[in-house]
């Protein structure tokens, strides 16, 4: 069961990562459009900067589950140097609470703005803002 589990997260993860790029490549491909559209047809229009404000936001959360799963974050192991092992057991305790508290602030706030999007918005941006917002509960699921 626990294998079973961690093959699960691991493939979620790696499909977090995917996410992430593609988010970063349309967000890249819009951008390009922006630019193409603004210089040469000289039309301003304000869907493409909110797009990859959204796809960017997303990429960023989203793709750190797999950021984590990989060990690829940063950290500081020289710390570790100067500390004993009852003090470096007692730093990553609070660290952790710590990033708990964090997670289950963003949580509480993530599902706010998802319980917004959901019952108070009936246009498109309810359907962008709901998938968008439910970023942060996935982030606080996958990483808490």
């Amino acid at each position: 069961m626990k294998k079973k589990y961690l093959k699960f997260c691991d493939f979620i993860a790696k499909a977090c990562g995917a996410f992430a790029v593609l988010a970063l490549l349309l967000s890249i491909l819009v951008i390009v459009e922006l630019v193409f559209e603004r210089y040469f047809f000289q039309r301003a229009i304000t869907w493409q900067t909110e797009l990859v404000t959204m796809l960017l936001v997303a990429s960023t959360f989203i793709g750190s589950v797999y950021v984590l799963s990989e060990k690829a974050h940063v950290s500081m192991e020289w710390i570790y140097d100067f500390l004993s092992k009852k003090n470096i057991i007692r730093l990553k305790i609070f660290t952790s609470l710590l990033s708990l508290l964090f997670f289950l602030i963003l949580f509480y706030f993530g599902f706010l703005m998802v319980e917004e999007a959901f019952t108070k918005l009936k246009n498109f941006y309810f359907i962008i803002k709901f998938i968008i917002f439910s970023n942060f509960i996935l982030f606080w699921i996958f990483n808490g």
